[in-house]
């Protein structure tokens, strides 16, 4: 079977409907990709790097975006204040475990604007 043929057996509603929400679906997925640049090209200007030990590995479904979560604690050793970072929601279970080091990059001057590297 062709494409044409396949095309000629789907009502013209449905295709007009699919060629509208394509040009949507590549707006959002083009529009994400640029804030997730953005965010770790304004991380990279004024970065630190920070091992950071895993205290939890677990499934979240308290928001719209559930997954698996990674919660770590770091110390600064010239404040002596505890940060605790969270992860975003990841699809598939992390291969970390509680006990490991991960590497955060903070932003120097406002250590709660970060992001994990899992």
């Amino acid at each position: 079977m062709t494409i044409q043929q396949l095309c000629l057996m789907i009502p013209v509603p449905v295709l007009v409907l699919l060629a509208s929400l394509l040009p949507i679906f590549i707006f959002y997925v083009v529009r994400a990709i640029h804030v997730q640049r953005r965010r770790m090209n304004r991380l990279r200007g004024c970065i630190g790097c920070v091992p950071a030990t895993i205290t939890e590995v677990s499934l979240d479904a308290t928001t719209w975006r559930d997954g698996w979560v990674v919660v770590a604690a770091w110390i600064d050793a010239h404040s002596k204040q505890a940060y605790t970072f969270r992860s975003t929601p990841q699809e598939l279970r992390p291969d970390k475990h509680i006990g490991e080091r991960v590497l955060v990059f903070i932003d120097s001057n406002n250590p709660m604007h970060y992001l994990m590297e899992l």
